[in-house]
């Protein structure tokens, strides 16, 4: 999400326009869910993904024309295998997809996403509104962001409604789609992604880190020695930290309810070092890359120190899900799904 916000904010800061095609809800089967958007810039090749197959193609198709038109679409698909003539297409259900564009010209939108891709770089909250279009309405998009503290960015709010509709819409994490004053509103909630801290920069993070930046993580890379930890190495981690001593890896680290700790450092001391540190924290996820000897271990070692049962249960290890990986890269696979189902709040 970060990668397309930033992108339409380039190009209207640039003074270019763009179009956006979003699935803006779904029903039965479909290969992409709702808030899934597609970045069809004035030159150059599209970004992101509305699921592929003849749904993609016709949605780039309606992006050209809009491109040139300035009309917002909205068309319903039916995902259909055998008549789409795509045998690799999820068949059975339906996909909304709103199709508009985006210009330079219009302040308001500049303004919005230079916001919204500002606090995706950082880890605020805002809430986007898009405004569905009624049946044979052409007009220009109207799209709003709304801050914490309930201030706008925006065109004039319609009449009736649309502020009661986003307070009571604002505990809502995943795409929403409410209705107020007559008309439908799609409901999103921006937020930077969760950070996956690296305890380690070895063989196994170096592989990790650029799944984790592909699949919306953000990632921090911390190691106490400078020829792992740097830029060469790393170069889409959003910080890398040279530790001076791995007993104080975690000073200064954002370890909160919405944090994952990956701990894979060189050796089963240092292991013990960050692991320590992490069971003290409210972090959402701790992992730790282990053998069940070294893992039981190192859970003695603890237990000897005052930690818990329950303090323990807290740690996936070994970590990564059992897909009988081996190589770091297979690894880094097996612990970045691991990390995914974690966040989606599917536990095993």
């Amino acid at each position: 999400m970060r990668t397309l916000f930033r992108c339409i904010r380039d190009l209207l800061a640039a003074g270019n326009k763009c179009t956006v095609a979003q699935i803006v809800s779904t029903s039965g089967s479909s290969p992409r869910s709702a808030g899934t958007r597609m970045i069809v810039p004035s030159s150059g090749r599209p970004l992101g993904t509305v699921g592929g197959g003849a749904l993609e193609a016709r949605a780039a198709e309606i992006a050209r024309d809009v491109l040139h038109t300035g009309e917002v679409v909205l068309e319903i698909f039916v995902l259909d295998a055998e008549k789409a003539g795509d045998p690799g297409m999820i068949c059975g259900g339906t996909a909304e997809l709103l199709v508009y564009r985006l210009e330079a010209a219009d302040p308001d939108a500049l303004s919005l996403y230079r916001e919204a891709a500002a606090v995706l770089e950082t880890r605020g909250r805002v809430r986007l509104v898009t405004r569905i279009p009624r049946k044979g309405e052409r007009d220009r998009i109207a799209q709003w962001l709304i801050r914490e503290d309930g201030s706008v960015i925006g065109p004039p709010e319609p009449e009736g409604g649309l502020a009661t509709l986003i307070t009571a819409g604002m505990d809502v994490t995943g795409p929403t789609v409410a209705s107020a004053a007559g008309s439908r509103f799609l409901l999103e909630s921006l937020y930077g992604g969760e950070t996956v801290h690296l305890f380690g920069a070895g063989h196994v993070a170096r592989s990790l880190a650029p799944l984790l930046e592909m699949t919306g993580f953000r990632t921090v890379v911390l190691d106490d020695r400078a020829e792992f930890a740097n830029r060469e190495r790393f170069p889409g981690a959003d910080r890398i930290v040279l530790l001076d001593a791995w007993d104080r890896a975690l000073e200064g680290q954002d370890a909160g309810p919405e944090g994952f700790l990956v701990i894979m450092t060189r050796g089963h001391a240092f292991d013990r070092d960050v692991l320590r540190q992490a069971l003290r924290t409210t972090a959402s996820y701790i992992g730790m890359i282990s053998s069940r000897r070294k893992r039981d271990a190192i859970f003695a070692a603890l237990r000897e120190e005052g930690f818990t049962e329950e303090d323990l249960k807290r740690v996936y290890a070994p970590i990564g899900l059992p897909i009988g990986a081996e190589t770091p890269e297979e690894i880094a696979v097996s612990i970045a799904a691991e990390l995914i189902r974690h966040r989606a709040g599917i536990e095993s």
